[in-house]
Formats: C-alpha cells, structure tokens, sequence
C-alpha cells in the first residue's frame, strides 16, 4: 500500500528564543514611550502665579568686587576705616582754648604742636569746635566694596535625573561660563542618557558692584521648541518677553533662572551673617512670561556626597506661598565651591521633580 508522502512542516523556533525577541521588541518600544514621555513631560511651562508670596528683598548694605580668591579662608569683611591717635605732647593744651585745625596746604608753625594732628572724621570733631570754624562737612566716605571671590572660566558637569510617577530619565547638565572686565556669559545644557538635548538656557550681562549680578539678555529653549527670551532694559527700566506682550519693572538685583544660581554665590561670599540658619533670601527671578519671587530659607548645614568627594554645603530652599501653584527649588550651595550649587533639586507643581548633583568641575 503506498502512502502519499507529505511535505515535513518547518521546524518550529524554540520557546526561548521567542521569548528573548519579544522582550526585545517590547523593550524598545517601552524606551521610545519613555523618551516620548519625558519630552511631553519637560515641556511644561509655568502659568502666572495666582497668589503672592510677601517677602523683602535681598538688598546689597555694601557694593561687590569680584577679584581674586582671598587668602584666608573665610571671606574679608569690611573693618572701620583706622584713624591714627595724635602724638602725646609734653604739656598737654588747655582744654578751654582748643588750637585750629589747618586745612589748606600750607605747612603750619614748627611751634604749634597740635598742628600735626592728623585731619579726623567729622563724626570725631565737637560740635562747637565744628561751629566755631565754620566748615561745610565733607561728603560722607564711600562703603568700601566687599571682595568676592568667583572663577572667571567655569565648568560644572552634573548628573541630571527626571522623575515623574514611574518614569525616570537619566542625563547631564553642563554649565559653563566666562566672566570679563565688564561682562559675563553663562549656558546651561541638559542632555538625556541618549544625548539629546531637553533644556537649553543662556544668560548674559555685566557684574555690578551695586547689585551684583546683572543679567541683559537671557534666552530658554525646550526640546525642540523654538527658543524665547527675556530682556532686562535697564536704561528702560524694564523686562520684557519674546513670548509675551507683557512687560514689568525692572528693579535692582532681578535675575534670571539662570543667573540667579551666581548671585546667591556672591551675597553669601559677602554677607554671610545673612545666611544662619533660618535667615530668609529673597530674589526676584524672571521666567519667559513674568517675574516672580524666589523667596529662599536657609535650612542649614549638610554633608552631601558628589563625583568630586563628600562636600560640606548649605541648603536653601524656596518657601512656596499656600494656594500658589509654583515650583518649589532646594539648592545646596558648597563653600568649597566658592558657593556655588553643588546640588539643586526642582519640585513642579505636575509632581516631576529633576534634580542635579554635581559630577566633576572645572575652575581657571
């Protein structure tokens, strides 16, 4: 009896090696949902705030020179102006009749003793002495500037996370500047593990003795958005915005969301008593729409550990006002650093949080 023969079907691919494809296929899928996600995620813009948050201001009490590092470790803090005592003469002068003080060029008398005295302070001079002579006080003498200490070429590489809920995205931020005679430039970029790049910011301006930092021009791009920016008109007098008609007074010490990171570096260099424990730091900061209050409390003393070693730092965190939906900022400013931000952590009010720490640095 003949059986008809039949064609072998093909061999079937075994179970594992089916399994390891569609781990692979959906594994890809997941990642390019991942990045979908994380761009949809990091396009988010503030609105204006719906409450206002009541803080003052940082003001400057002395103006700001950026120089060279100091060489003690603490920074330098302005001392009173020393005033030279007069010789002790032999026979001291009858308090009733005080002796004139010379006040042209002339060389005085070899006689009179009192007369290489040197010229004092106003505040240090009687008041009837002062009367008897006569004289129009002097203008006041200037606050001497307090000397800071910040690179004039930098780099800060930082390990930049993102997360939202269940989805986490890994990447690097980079901020490099340069600071001139008269001016500085600063850029901010933050890349995915992938290389791509989600935030792009830049900040250019001058750094003043009278309010340090003092941003001209500062610009934000968002993935693949066009960029938009912000100008501070300050013969103007005014802020304006690329991507919106409105327009705010431009006051001293405003900065930028770039910018700002510097200028807490600078008044906590100067004017540490005002960063204890529990002191309030606040800025006005300008977004891409409008400006807003960074109203900071500094928490206080933390060991954090970096890509450059365990830093002692101190932490600031932004006070968000009830009602405001806003975001909320902790930056760790590192002494060591010259003050600035080893670590920064943003809180949006959609609950993403993206945070930096500090991989390796770069000062000339």
């Amino acid at each position: 009896m003949n059986v008809a023969a039949r064609a072998a079907p093909p061999p079937k691919p075994p179970a594992r090696v089916g399994r390891v494809a569609a781990v692979l296929a959906a594994s890809v899928a997941l990642h390019f949902w991942v990045l979908d996600r994380a761009r949809s995620e990091l396009d988010f813009e503030l609105p204006a705030p719906s409450a206002t948050v009541q803080a003052e201001l940082f003001r400057l009490p002395a103006p700001i020179a950026v120089g060279r590092p100091p060489a003690a470790t603490a920074p330098p803090r302005r001392a009173p102006r020393a005033i030279t005592p007069p010789p002790v003469a032999a026979e001291p002068a009858p308090a009733a009749a005080p002796a004139p003080i010379v006040v042209d060029e002339q060389p005085a008398p070899a006689a009179e003793p009192t007369t290489d005295l040197p010229m004092a302070d106003d505040a240090l001079l009687p008041s009837t002495t002062a009367n008897a002579l006569s004289l129009d006080p002097p203008p006041p003498t200037p606050i001497e500037a307090v000397m800071v200490s910040f690179p004039k070429v930098g780099r800060f590489v930082s390990d930049a996370t993102y997360v939202k809920g269940m989805l986490r995205v890994f990447g690097t931020a980079t901020v490099e500047w340069k600071i001139g005679a008269d001016a500085y430039e600063a850029t901010s970029v933050t890349t995915d593990d992938s290389g791509r790049v989600l935030l792009s910011l830049t900040s250019s301006g001058a750094v003043r003795p009278d309010m340090g930092v003092a941003p001209v021009r500062y610009t934000e791009q968002r993935l693949t958005r066009p960029p938009v920016a912000v100008n501070f008109q300050w013969d103007a007098r005014k802020v304006t915005f690329s991507a919106s008609s409105s327009e705010f007074p431009l006051n001293d010490g405003v900065q930028d969301q770039l910018s700002f990171i510097a200028q807490l570096a600078l008044l906590a260099q100067a004017f540490p008593d005002r960063f204890q424990p529990g002191a309030p730091v606040a800025l006005e900061v300008a977004g891409t729409r409008n400006l807003r209050i960074y109203d900071f409390r500094v928490v206080g003393w933390e060991a954090i550990r970096t890509g450059v070693g365990v830093i002692d730092v101190l932490k600031l965190d932004r006070v968000i006002a009830p009602g405001t939906r806003d975001s909320r900022i902790e930056v760790w400013l590192a002494p060591s650093l010259r003050w600035l931000a080893a670590r920064m952590r943003v809180t949006n009010p959609n609950e993403e949080v993206i945070e930096t720490v500090l991989r390796e640095v770069q000062f000339e």
